[in-house]
């Protein structure tokens, strides 16, 4: 008999300091989670927007932006995970390597996968870090999912739709997932330069 794992109450935290926020979510597999946490963090990050957000008209879509990339690796959790358990956090920090008052956007999941999605994930993660037309790459990837199904779209909307940066990390059955960008005064356009060297994986 197939043993399932218990259904685990989702539980948060949340610590606020000067200029410094972050929110952090373990759960387990319930569909539900992932607009719940899509909610959640437009709200946290909307709280934040008029502290860190240039006013210009192209940062008017961060708070949807940051909510998309949540949405989106949640649902690859929930979707993936081998035991359904997870944790979800959101950290904003200022960017001191930035001038002005620019803050870094960090948006991690951590869950356990099996050998295949590991590498599905890795290798997605390398292919939006090296496409030289990122654009033309997504494109594919839509005619794709079109024409057969999940094809790893949910990571690359989150590199070209929300233009957050990604990487990810291989820790024995665990994968972490990171979405960052710069935002705030001083930062360029929502987004991070993007990286052109792979991931690597670390093991036990």
């Amino acid at each position: 008999m197939r043993q399932q794992s218990p259904v685990r109450e989702p539980t948060a935290a949340v610590a606020f300091e000067p200029r410094v926020a972050s929110f952090s979510m373990a759960f387990g597999r319930r569909p539900k989670m992932v607009a719940l946490v899509r909610r959640v963090v437009a709200d946290f990050y909307g709280a934040l927007y008029d502290e860190i957000a240039a006013p210009i008209e192209q940062q008017r879509g961060w708070p949807s932006q940051v909510s998309l990339a949540a949405h989106e690796l949640v649902e690859n959790t929930v979707r993936h995970g081998l035991d359904g358990d997870a944790v979800f956090s959101i950290a904003v920090d200022p960017d001191h390597g930035a001038p002005g008052r620019a803050h870094l956007v960090r948006i991690t999941t951590r869950n356990r996968a099996d050998a295949a999605q590991r590498e599905l994930v890795l290798r997605r993660v390398n292919e939006l870090r090296t496409a030289p037309d990122l654009f033309a790459f997504y494109v594919a990837l839509l005619t794709k999912s079109t024409q057969q199904g999940s094809s790893g779209l949910g990571l690359a909307r989150i590199r070209v739709e929300a233009r957050m940066e990604l990487h990810c990390s291989i820790d024995g059955d665990e994968l972490e997932i990171t979405a960052s960008a710069r935002a705030g005064v001083g930062a360029p356009v929502f987004g991070l330069p993007r990286s052109h060297g792979p991931e690597r994986t670390r093991s036990r």
